[in-house]
C-alpha cells in the first residue's frame, strides 16, 4: 500500500517521504516544527491503523500543536464514528480502502 501511494502522488509530481509507522512520522513532523524548517510538507497522508500510533493519534497531535497542514486519511471499513472523528479533527476527507487512485490525486492537488 505504501508503494501505491507514492506511486500515485508521485505521478502528480508531489515529492513523497514515507514512514513505516505512526511514531516515526510524527518524529518527523515534530522535528519540521522544532527545526523550524523553511518548508513544511504540503500534505499528510496517513492510515488509521498503523503500528505505533494511529494515523488519528498523529491527525490529532497536528491540531494540538495548531498546525493547519491538510491531511487526508484512509482506512479499511470506516465506521460512522470514524468518520465524525476524522471531520472533527479536521482532515480533507476519509477515504476507504480500497480507493479510487484519481480521487486521491484530486484530494491531494486540492489541498496544497
Amino acid at each position: 500500500m505504501l508503494e501505491l501511494l507514492e506511486d500515485i502522488l508521485g505521478l502528480r509530481g508531489f515529492t513523497v517521504e514515507s514512514f513505516l509507522d505512526g511514531d516515526a512520522l510524527t518524529r518527523a513532523l515534530r522535528n519540521v516544527v522544532e527545526a523550524r524548517a523553511p518548508r513544511a510538507p504540503d500534505l499528510v497522508v496517513t492510515d488509521v491503523y498503523m503500528p505505533g500510533r494511529s494515523g488519528l493519534d498523529v491527525l490529532a497531535s497536528l491540531r494540538m500543536g495548531d498546525w493547519r497542514i491538510p491531511v487526508i486519511v484512509i482506512t479499511t471499513g470506516p465506521s460512522e464514528a470514524l468518520a465524525r472523528e476524522v471531520e472533527r479533527l479536521g482532515a480533507v476527507d476519509l477515504l476507504e480502502k480500497p480507493f479510487d487512485p484519481h480521487r486521491l490525486q484530486t484530494l491531494a492537488s486540492l489541498s496544497v
